[in-house]
């Protein structure tokens, strides 16, 4: 406790002071009265440089951080209140700025930007209606593989998404398999044992646009596919890139019924509907299914939405489609759709993660 500039005597009054450096001797003897000097509003020199004389490092550090003294501010800023208000408006007035940039983006639709492709006037989608005959049971599996995580990071915490999907595939196999976040669909059902068993199609090759569909070939003639950009995250934080979804239309071997199955990952903010809304990704996946889609078809659509239930996206889709059966994640982003008639769940279930942060979905729909 021997440095002229940090010592505080225990009778010293409860305010800021400096010490004179003749008053040393008096502080190593603990009770002599010591000199004190007016507080004044600067500093005469650095502390670092007070400090550099300091007989150790223990002294050195008790220079650089002197005890706070709460009667006594330090800036002036502190002792005025106006300053303190003014800087509390301007805070505000920048954070309402900021909020009404993010705002606009996050609400942009193809009114505001250019951009955006226009909302197009779609007719009702059909109902399905099965042919005469049996009823088809078709399974079904939507599951986000969280893969930058899942498998560069967690090197597939010990094969746990191939072992929930190979154990679920039993006793009834899936009929068909979308996965979001699927950078390598051959690795995914071959580390299930399943690869030779399902016809396979992957994204258009960006890590924002790797989703993966599968579909069991014994079963299913495949009469069409394809894939489209749909949307685009939103500028900020969270923008990764653009958002793809994913088609097939198929026929059944056996009983000829025909299905169209679309997969979609979509963008972020959650509940943003990317850059252009959730009113415009909605038209624009309805768009899809229109164009390649027939009348008649069973129309199934499911994928990590990034928006949930209430959502302007899923708020538009529930105008031509109806929901499932969903996943709780985040509120629920993960979502599988269907076309009226073809809602009537045999049975539903949730297979949790896998070492994934999503929920897997499982249904299966009697079509």
């Amino acid at each position: 406790m021997g440095n002229a500039a940090c010592f505080r005597p225990a009778d010293a009054p409860q305010r800021m002071f400096y010490l004179s450096p003749q008053s040393e001797e008096h502080q190593l003897q603990y009770g002599t009265k010591v000199e004190a000097l007016p507080a004044r509003p600067q500093l005469e020199r650095d502390p670092r440089e007070r400090c550099s004389s300091a007989g150790s490092a223990q002294l050195q550090t008790s220079c650089l951080y002197p005890p706070y003294d709460a009667e006594q501010p330090s800036a002036e800023f502190y002792r005025d209140p106006r300053l303190a208000l003014g800087f509390a408006i301007a805070l505000l007035v920048i954070a309402a700025a900021v909020l009404f940039v993010l705002v606009g983006r996050i609400s942009m639709n193809s009114a505001t930007n250019p951009e955006c492709p226009p909302l197009e006037e779609l007719p009702a989608l059909w109902a399905y209606a099965p042919a005469a005959g049996p009823e088809m049971q078709v399974k079904v599996l939507s599951y986000n593989l969280f893969w930058w995580n899942l498998f560069g990071v967690q090197r597939t915490a010990n094969g746990a998404p191939f072992r929930l999907i190979e154990n679920s595939d039993k006793p009834m196999p899936y009929d068909l398999m979308a996965f979001q976040e699927c950078e390598d669909g051959a690795l995914v059902l071959r580390g299930a044992q399943l690869l030779d068993q399902y016809t396979l199609h992957t994204g258009l090759g960006t890590k924002t646009t790797a989703i993966c569909v599968a579909f069991l070939t014994r079963s299913w003639e495949q009469l069409g596919e394809g894939s489209a950009v749909v949307a685009e995250d939103v500028a900020g934080p969270e923008h990764w890139g653009a958002r793809a979804a994913q088609w097939v239309r198929l026929r059944h071997r056996g009983l000829g019924k025909t299905v169209f199955f679309m997969n979609h990952h979509g963008p972020t903010p959650v509940n943003s509907g990317g850059m252009c809304g959730g009113a415009v990704i909605a038209n624009q996946l309805l768009s899809i299914i229109h164009a390649n889609a027939l009348p008649g078809d069973a129309v199934v659509l499911v994928g990590d939405f990034n928006a949930c239930p209430g959502s302007a996206t899923v708020n538009a889709l529930l105008q031509q489609l109806r929901r499932v059966f969903g996943g709780t994640v985040d509120g629920g982003i993960d979502h599988i759709f269907a076309n009226a008639g073809a809602t009537r769940v045999v049975a539903e279930k949730n297979l949790g993660g896998g070492g994934s942060d999503h929920d897997a979905l499982a249904v299966i729909l009697g079509l």
